[in-house]
């Protein structure tokens, strides 16, 4: 995406700490002056370094993607590492990677980031900001563990990409409204199809008793679900699920997470859901 010269916050770094694997917050955009606050949390095989590198990158540019949807705004963009990521050794998340995850790490991390949205809003100066908590891979499912945490988190919209599952089976457990959950899906993303352990006990074969029942419960981009999915690039299957936060490998994605954090949903482009 292009860069207006001189216009990009510098990084601001909320935190860091040498707990477990490592935890660090970084915002591009001051939080407690915004009027829209993303809030991103990354997934499988996120490290301390990739704060620094590809995840603060796509928090810079959600950043962008949000001011160019509405330059009268300003915008906060975060990108949150405040848990153990799951670890699976490999370059490439394939299906069978979430095997290893399990629940365990999304559900304590979930608890943190829900205490770090109230503390955003805690801060805030002004006005309530718009806030919308964003999670990719492993880290959709932490997202939606926090959102189903007694008393659900202070957010106005959820956008899940590359979703194994929230372990919610529908939108309206998330707690900010089902039009207000936001689903990116490539259909040649293996992870958003990842089977159930049920499913994977028939010989190995995924999806032969509930098409839409994934590692983590109902497939987010489903029908059923209930969430909007809006549109994304469905046309490479080896890098799909890395191509959510790109500018043209992504299709529309970046576009339209930029006007969901902006709090411009008529322009976002719909995709039919499973």
């Amino acid at each position: 995406m292009e860069r207006d010269g001189g216009k990009e916050p510098e990084p601001l770094l909320l935190g860091i700490s040498p707990e477990g694997q490592g935890r660090a917050i970084l915002s591009y955009g001051d939080p407690d002056t915004a009027d829209n606050v993303a809030a991103y949390v990354p997934g499988l095989n996120t490290q301390l370094k990739d704060v620094g590198e590809e995840d603060g990158n796509r928090a810079r540019d959600v950043w962008e993607s949000a001011q160019q949807a509405d330059r009268n705004q300003k915008t906060a963009s975060i990108v949150w590492l405040g848990y153990d990521a799951p670890q699976a050794g490999q370059d490439r998340i394939a299906e069978s990677d979430f095997g290893v995850a399990g629940e365990e790490r999304g559900k304590r991390g979930g608890a943190d980031f829900g205490k770090f949205l109230d503390g955003v809003q805690a801060t805030h100066q002004g006005d309530r900001p718009h806030v919308t908590a964003i999670g990719h891979s492993y880290g959709s499912f932490t997202v939606g563990q926090a959102a189903q945490r007694e008393g659900g988190i202070p957010a106005d919209d959820i956008i899940l990409v590359g979703s194994p599952g929230t372990g919610a089976q529908r939108a309206e457990q998330l707690g900010v409204g089902a039009d207000h959950v936001w689903v990116g899906a490539a259909d040649t993303d293996p992870v958003t199809h990842a089977p159930s352990d049920l499913e994977k006990s028939f010989a190995g074969v995924g999806h032969v008793i509930e098409p839409h029942e994934l590692h983590f419960g109902q497939d987010p981009a489903s029908k059923g679900f209930g969430g909007i999915r809006f549109g994304v690039a469905n046309d490479d299957p080896g890098h799909a699920h890395s191509e959510y936060f790109k500018d043209k490998e992504g299709g529309d994605s970046l576009e339209n997470i930029g006007k969901i954090v902006a709090g411009k949903r008529d322009g976002v482009t719909i995709q039919a859901g499973r």
